[in-house]
């Protein structure tokens, strides 16, 4: 009845004995509540209180000065009060929120409390519309201006929303703006705009007349720019913030666009509270970063959201192993490994970059045997590593010298501990000393055929499966082919290696579908999961492994969580 169930090997609807439910995680946003996605817009507002543009997830968050949620409010929609693409959010005298949507070309107002009051504006080039608007601000009247992107130009509308004017694209300046990225507005009216292919503010008064150019900054890269009370300008560029006096002296430069605690990757906003604090939206980090400016030099003081460089959160977690007792080993694109217990509880990490003994260059799966020791593949150099259950290195797998480990991208271990690696265009069998034992699809043509494999797993029968351009090829122990599947149409073929395999104790095939954002279980029902950042929603899983329980453990590289 197995083998005629996997013959069919199609999702159906789920409605029979499998359900699946989320039941935990571990990583980012298991501790609260506070993961963000793709942050763009910060605003502070006189009590210290950050209002954050949280792009991905489709809403506006606010958090009191130590960080902790006090709002949430938006979900995605085109509609008055949807969003799609969050670019910037402000807060005006009264404690309305204020959120522009790049996609849909407006700007939504709510009251305190997150309630919908109005929109205005809409995707355009006449007047009062816009085109991929991208920051906005508003003067001490209340009256907003928008950095209207791609039409080149700011536009004036009052607190109701009504058009008033716009400037910037008149053709006889030399000035002319082509890309408006960023905009502030200080407390004598004045307007300041930063341009994508420009390394200098431009000044204009409330009218739209233009007074100068105050300052070069260095960088054609600038996206936001704001000041604090003593009118010193702070202008974000790729990686880094940097200020200026009001004059236009340079202060310094901090940030870089590494991955690190107290760095900026991709940074979208930026806004300076009262305190002298400087709140940097970090879109690559999915976080905020926050900076004190009471020493000599900035000082990360406090991060809100976002994945984390603790040993027991990771970057972006690549994939997941389970071993008998149910605990967890994971990859780490920061090339480590975790070990957690059946419980979610850090109990060791290890790994290093490089290409001696328990280094790794690209890390690409993780398995386990019988015994509970550890396989760890490298994609990049071209091995397999052997780790006892506690970390200590065993031993290197890299094949014989016309049947090398090359480029592989996914491993498993069967019940008599054989090694099969799935590398360049074949499958290689190793026994527990690593001796070479077979090899599928070397030479093939026709349905045998699979080119550039990214998983493979063998069942309790000895039945080899390999995952390839979504396409399942099975063999017998043997290696000689049986049949294949294809699993979706060929859009979702574009995954390539972000695809997991991985099997239950009853032989069902389980996917991690990074592209679709789901993982798919064959032969049997249905799915689990759907685009989102939500509990039991998934953001490109790339790794899956299942309990002898049923349960099943999925990595997401963008939630940067299991």
């Amino acid at each position: 009845m197995l083998l005629a169930l996997l013959m069919l090997l199609a999702p159906l609807s789920v409605r029979g004995q499998y359900k699946f439910t989320y039941e935990s995680q571990l990583g980012a946003g298991s501790k609260n509540l506070l993961q963000l996605s793709a942050v763009e817009g910060v605003e502070v507002d006189a009590a210290g209180n950050l209002y954050v543009a949280d792009t991905h997830n489709f809403s506006i968050r606010k958090f009191d000065p130590e960080g902790n949620l006090l709002l949430r409010f938006g979900r995605k929609g085109y509609f008055d009060g949807g969003f799609h693409t969050i670019a910037a959010v402000r807060v005006d005298a009264q404690g309305n929120i204020y959120a522009l949507d790049r996609s849909q070309g407006n700007i939504h107002k709510f009251d305190p409390q997150g309630n919908f009051l109005l929109a205005f504006g809409k995707p355009g080039t006449g007047n009062g519309q816009l085109n991929f608007p991208n920051d906005f601000d508003l003067d001490q009247e209340g009256n907003i201006f928008v950095a209207d992107t791609q039409n080149k130009r700011v536009q004036k509308f009052d607190k109701e929303g009504n058009y008033l004017l716009q400037f910037g694209n008149e053709m006889y300046y030399a000035s002319e703006m082509q890309a408006p990225q960023g905009i502030t507005v200080t407390k004598d009216g004045n307007v300041h705009v930063v341009e994508l292919n420009k390394d200098y503010v431009q000044r204009y008064d409330n009218q739209g007349k233009r007074l100068s150019t105050i300052l070069r900054v260095g960088s054609k890269s600038l996206r936001s720019i704001d000041f604090d009370e003593e009118g010193n300008v702070y202008v974000v560029g790729f990686g880094e913030v940097t200020k200026l006096t009001k004059e236009g002296g340079y202060v310094y430069t901090w940030g870089s666009s590494h991955y690190g605690p107290a760095t900026i990757s991709s940074p979208g906003g930026v806004a300076v509270g009262k305190n002298g604090k400087v709140y940097v939206a970090d879109r690559g980090g999915r976080r905020i970063q926050v900076y004190s400016q009471k020493g000599i030099f900035p000082e990360l003081i406090q991060t809100i959201g976002g994945a984390g460089f603790a040993p027991d959160e990771f970057l972006s977690p690549k994939a997941v192993a389970v071993n008998a007792a149910d605990e967890l080993y994971v990859i780490d694109v920061t090339r480590k490994v975790k070990h957690f217990d059946s419980t979610g509880k850090l109990l060791r990490e290890w790994g290093s970059h490089g290409k001696g003994q328990s280094q790794f260059e690209t890390p690409s799966d993780v398995a386990t045997d019988a015994s509970g020791n550890v396989y760890v593949s490298d994609e990049y150099n071209h091995n397999v590593q052997k780790f006892s259950a506690d970390g200590q290195w065993l031993a290197e797998f890299k094949g014989t010298t016309d049947r090398r480990v090359s480029f592989p991208l996914g491993i498993h271990v069967d019940k008599e501990g054989c090694l099969f690696v799935a590398g360049m265009d074949d499958v290689k069998k190793f026994d527990p000393n690593g001796k070479f034992l077979l090899v599928v699809g070397y030479n093939s043509f026709g349905n045998d055929k699979f080119t550039r494999p990214v998983d493979v797993v063998v069942d309790a029968e000895g039945f080899i499966y390999v995952l390839s351009f979504s396409q399942i090829y099975k063999h017998k122990p043997d290696g000689s082919f049986v049949k294949r599947w294809t699993l979706y149409n060929a859009y979702d073929q574009i995954s390539l290696a972000e695809e997991k395999l991985t099997i239950d104790k009853e032989g069902n095939l389980i996917v991690a579908r990074y592209i679709r954002d789901e993982v798919q279980l064959y032969s049997t029902l249905g799915k689990i999961g759907s685009p989102g950042h939500a509990n039991g929603q998934l953001q490109h899983p790339v790794g899956v492994a299942v309990t002898g329980a049923g349960d099943v453990y999925v990595t997401e590289a963008r939630n940067g969580r299991v």
